[in-house]
């Protein structure tokens, strides 16, 4: 949809995606509203109303559903940063001195966590976006409609109910809402006058708004079964959205332009390097990475790259587990050297993630040749003690996909997944295996024919597992080796 008037530019809107569970944690911020709580943004500052939604909150609320990751978060950002994206979506917008105290709000209520994810930019996080199980649970999706002046102009109280019936509306279009006004409406709209409700409900179901529709296309004031009045209203379904899958309804705000150029540098060697396909490789790494060497020299950047590529290559890190070990070598060369050592021989993978730092600065003063002989001494000590085997059974060796299911309508490949589990041949590199089995066939390079004993002839050639790293959660690797040093010193 495209929105212009003549006070504004011309921009491309699009509908927003709002998380149902930061819409409640929103209007439950009013819950408080009779206890007048005040905040301050400046010591000497006004006093404003902690517990009181304003168009500003509803501004921020909204961008901040249009701009975050799907993790809820905005990393490598600054307050201005966010303000200028929301002074591009609203025809209308805020000004900046309302943005600010909505922010500063937002933080008071819990609605945001802010923190610092570099020396001067920081990471917002939406506290109430995604359910309990890390998911984003049910959504909203709500029209462009919103961000226009025609809207920006309505009544507080009017722009609250709707944003309210559409989060009950839901996708249920033809449903009509009844709410009590005395459970809930009348604290919402902070009005206790039946017929002042009334109107907002009127004006909302006839005053056009967009394409000659009004927002409802139903809002009256009816009677219960107690004779108490209630508010009947339903969402105009004509100028609601409807949710495509696969469609993207964020926008990301830019980021710092050191930290920019740092990430599209690194997106350009990691490429050249190959690393692209690596599980560490993804944007928000890159983003860690530049924040972290942002300011530093060419020489030292290049070090880093370097470092990262060789480590990233070399073994199947995470990308927190690689940014930690990158952390703790630059805090330290030495402790980094006996990192390094500790990851060559294999012990590192008995480190509690997140220990890197400590573990280099804990032996950071053993001499290396002592260093070495400790971690090789007690590798099979810890592997037989914590570890446990690559595969549970066949089903390790399984990989669900287009690839797994087209194979087995052709030919057995449970039997090859129980000689390969048999023989102890690592799960990954057989679904690999399967993958090349797949594609050679797809590509017409191998008849159907031939398939059983191509992958029967490959199957030997495959490693065998090594055992996983699996400690108990209170196992401390630190400890342990520093009880051996004592125990049996060198």
């Amino acid at each position: 949809m495209l929105l212009a008037t003549s006070h504004t530019k011309l921009t491309i809107q699009q509908p927003i995606k709002m998380s149902y569970r930061f819409l409640q944690a929103l209007f439950a911020t009013e819950q408080q509203y009779e206890a007048r709580t005040k905040y301050r943004i400046r010591n000497n500052g006004a006093a404003r109303l902690a517990h009181h939604l304003t168009k500003a909150d509803l501004q921020l609320a909204l961008t901040l559903q249009k701009i975050v990751d799907v993790q809820g978060q905005i990393s490598y950002t600054n307050r201005h940063l966010i303000y200028q994206q929301l002074v591009f979506l609203w025809e209308r917008a805020i000004s900046k001195d309302q943005f600010y105290a909505a922010f500063e709000k937002f933080i008071f209520n819990g609605l945001l966590v802010v923190s610092k994810d570099s020396p001067d930019t920081i990471k917002v996080q939406l506290a109430s976006y995604l359910e309990p199980s890390g998911e984003l649970g049910r959504f909203v999706l709500l029209p462009e409609l919103i961000m226009s002046r025609a809207f920006a102009e309505l009544p507080l109280t009017h722009q609250k109910l709707y944003l309210y019936a559409c989060g009950q509306q839901g996708d249920q279009r033809g449903k009509e809402l009844q709410l009590n006004l005395d459970n809930g409406l009348y604290d919402m709209l902070h009005r206790q006058e039946t017929g002042l409700i009334r109107t907002v409900l009127q004006e909302l179901s006839t005053t056009p708004l967009e394409d000659g529709q009004p927002l409802f296309s139903v809002g009256r004031i009816e009677r219960n079964k107690y004779g108490r009045p209630k508010a009947v209203f339903q969402v105009n379904a004509k100028l609601l959205p409807v949710y495509v899958a696969g469609q993207h309804y964020r926008v990301s705000v830019p980021m710092k332009k050191g930290i920019g150029r740092l990430i599209r540098r690194f997106e350009g060697y990691f490429n050249a390097a190959g690393c692209e396909d690596l599980s560490w490789y993804n944007r928000e790494f890159l983003g860690d990475l530049a924040a972290l060497l942002r300011g530093k020299s060419e020489a030292y950047i290049h070090y880093v790259m370097q470092r990262v590529t060789q480590l990233g290559q070399s073994a199947m890190m995470k990308p927190v587990d690689l940014l930690n070990t990158i952390k703790a070598e630059l805090c330290s060369r030495a402790a980094g050297i006996r990192l390094a050592i500790a990851e060559r021989t294999g012990i590192l993978g008995y480190l509690e993630r997140g220990a890197q730092s400590r573990f280099g600065e804990a032996f950071r003063n053993m001499p290396l040749r002592t260093f070495r002989t400790l971690c090789k001494r007690l590798l099979p000590e810890l592997t037989l003690l914590y570890s446990r085997s690559a595969a549970f059974g066949p089903n390790s060796y399984r990989k669900p996909g287009l690839a797994t299911e087209e194979l087995e309508a052709m030919m057995d490949l449970s039997t090859f997944r129980f000689i390969a589990f048999q023989r102890k041949r690592d799960p990954e590199a057989f679904i690999q295996l399967v993958q090349d089995c797949y594609w050679l066939w797809h590509s017409k390079r191998l008849p159907q024919s031939e398939l059983n004993t191509w992958l029967a002839t490959k199957l030997d050639d495959l490693p065998c597992w090594r055992p996983v790293p699996d400690p108990p959660a209170d196992f401390d690797l630190i400890s342990y080796m520093q009880t051996a040093c004592k125990t049996s010193p060198f």
